[in-house]
Parts: structure tokens; sequence; C-alpha cells
């Protein structure tokens, strides 16, 4: 297991690496990719198999808001964009009723999966936008993938005291501590070789943020599953599961990163 996610990292890593590098519009449709795939997770995992109008639904709502979070499209307001998702929604619900009594629970599902899936991961390329962006959204990636490194390893060989056990029962405390150390020592590690113009206390903030936001989402997505009796939400990157598998932390971290260079500015 440990050798598949190191050879997966490997030849993942470096991919990602080079649409964050490049950015532009490589990085924003990219994001819109991504929320492709992991919206056909989602719905493989909560709506299954059929449910054509859901799903036709779920896939437009997700790629106008990822396009516009991603500014590929002209600046909509909400005011404009919620109502038309909202009427969009239930003319799908009502050409395709049946069974009445899990019609809400299907919209349920497809609003969640738009707003999860298409109105998290774009705020990637709007962070590599900003002043000092490619430092930003390297320190949304590695901060992100550094702390869930460092709580695993720590977790494995020193977790004694469960975090959570009710949706993860693999988490630790120990490896809670784990997860922000390494956060911190990476946020350090990036400022140093991007030149950013960081002061220790921030540099500190962002590797605890990191760390904390990306097990938030990593137990979001672990609720998910353990709700639908599922291990992995997908199966395409291996030693890793799905793309919701391997972006669930940085789905948080990207829009709270964004939101905390926006404080600085």
């Amino acid at each position: 297991m440990l050798k598949a996610r190191v050879i997966a990292a490997l030849i993942f890593t470096p991919a990602v690496l080079g649409f964050v590098v490049f950015g532009g519009l490589p990085l924003k449709f990219g994001c819109v990719a991504l929320a492709w795939l992991m919206l056909r997770e989602f719905l493989s995992l909560t709506l299954g198999s059929g449910e054509r109008y859901a799903k036709v639904t779920a896939y437009l709502l997700t790629t106008v808001l990822a396009l516009r979070l991603s500014g590929l499209l002209p600046p909509w307001n909400l005011e404009l964009l919620l109502p038309a998702g909202v009427l969009v929604l239930f003319v799908a619900v009502l050409a395709q009723p049946l069974p009445i009594e899990a019609s809400m629970r299907r919209s349920a599902f497809v609003l969640l999966g738009a707003a999860y899936t298409g109105g998290l991961i774009p705020y990637l390329s709007r962070l590599r936008e900003i002043e000092q962006g490619l430092g930003f959204a390297l320190l949304a990636l590695f901060c992100t993938w550094g702390a869930d490194t460092g709580a695993y390893f720590v977790g494995k060989n020193f977790g004694k005291h469960k975090l959570y056990p009710k949706v993860s029962p693999a988490k630790s405390w120990e490896g809670l501590v784990g997860g922000v150390s390494a956060g911190i020592m990476v946020a350090f590690l990036v400022r140093s070789l991007v030149r950013m113009e960081l002061s220790i206390g921030h540099t500190v903030g962002i590797g605890v943020l990191a760390a904390c936001l990306g097990l938030l989402g990593d137990l979001s997505e672990s609720l998910l599953k353990r709700s639908v009796g599922a291990k992995d939400a997908g199966t395409l990157i291996p030693g890793h599961g799905g793309v919701l598998d391997r972006f669930d932390a940085v789905m948080f971290v990207a829009p709270a990163l964004y939101i905390y260079a926006a404080l600085l500015a």
C-alpha cells in the first residue's frame, strides 16, 4: 500500500505542480476538470447508477460554478446564479419525479455535490493569481500534503488516543500534532524556496491553518464515504483511491488561504 502511494505521488505530484507553476488558463481548466472528476465520484457515492436527470443537472450547475469561480465566465452576481440554479434543479426534479419519496434527497445531493466539487477547488486557481500567488498556491498544496504525511506516520507509530473514531477510526490526537508540526515545517520550506515575504508568525499560522483545514476536509469526505458504506471515493489514483480522496483536504485549504491572503493584503 505504501509503495503504491509513493509511486502514485511521484507521478501525480509533478503533473499538478506543473499546472500550478504555469498558472493561467491551464490551471483554470485543470481546476474545472478536477471538479468534474470529483463530482463523478460524489454522484457515484450518493446517487449510484441511473438518475440521469439529476446527474445532468449536477454537472450543469457544477460546470457553471467552477467556470465562474475560475474566472472563465463573466462576473455574474449571485443574485442571478442562485435563483437560476434553483429553477434548473426543480425543473429537472419535476421532469423525473419518481420515486417521489426520494426526490428531495436527490435534489439535496445535487446541490451539495455542485457546491462541494465546483465551489471549492477553483480557489486554487484564484489563489495563483493574487500577489505572491505562486507561493500561496504551493503552500496550499504542499502544506496540506505534508501535514497529511506527517499525521499518517506519527499516527501510525505513536497514535494511541483516537481523534474522531465515529468518522475516521485511524486518526489520532498524536497524528494531529504530527500533522500540524509537518505543516509548519513545510510552510517554512516553501517560504524559503519561493522567497515569499511572510513573517514568521504568518508562516506558522499558514502551516497550522493548512493542517487543521486539511483535516476538516479529510473528515468531511470520510463522513461522506462512511454514510454510504464506501472505503474509497474511486480507484483512479493507485494507493490513494479517487480524486476526492487526494484533493479532499486541498479543497478546504485553498479557499481558506485565499481568505487569509486577502486579509493580509
